[in-house]
């Protein structure tokens, strides 16, 4: 891997914002390979709903619940943030394993209370 990478000098991580030396990039002995640099690909800057907590959450000071948006306008099926984007962020998880009376769930694509 270290023959082949190098580290990025900064990268914009969804939900993070940039955080220097955190990601690779093709070593330029092998740019004939880099699709970045063989089709101009330009990453668009990563953007979160205002509102939205998921770097709190991903950096461990804050609890999906702790979000007003979660398990209503932020949902599995309507992700707002990265969190809730894959079934392995913290907020996904938290959507489909919470326990407990009067928890939103999405059935169907609507909310529901469950029992």
């Amino acid at each position: 891997v270290a023959d082949v990478f190098e580290l990025r000098k900064e990268f914009e991580w969804r939900g993070l914002g940039t955080i220097p030396y955190s990601a690779l990039k093709i070593n330029s002995c092998y740019e004939d390979f880099d699709a970045e640099k063989k089709f101009s690909v330009s990453t668009p800057t990563p953007r979160e709903h205002p509102a939205c907590i998921c770097g709190k959450v991903i950096r461990g000071v804050a609890k999906p619940t702790d979000c007003k948006l979660f398990g209503s306008v932020c949902t599995p099926s309507n992700p707002l943030g990265s969190c809730m984007v894959s079934s392995e962020g913290a907020c996904a998880a938290y959507f489909k394993y919470r326990l407990g009376l009067n928890q939103k769930r999405e059935v169907c694509g609507a909310m529901s209370m469950s029992p």
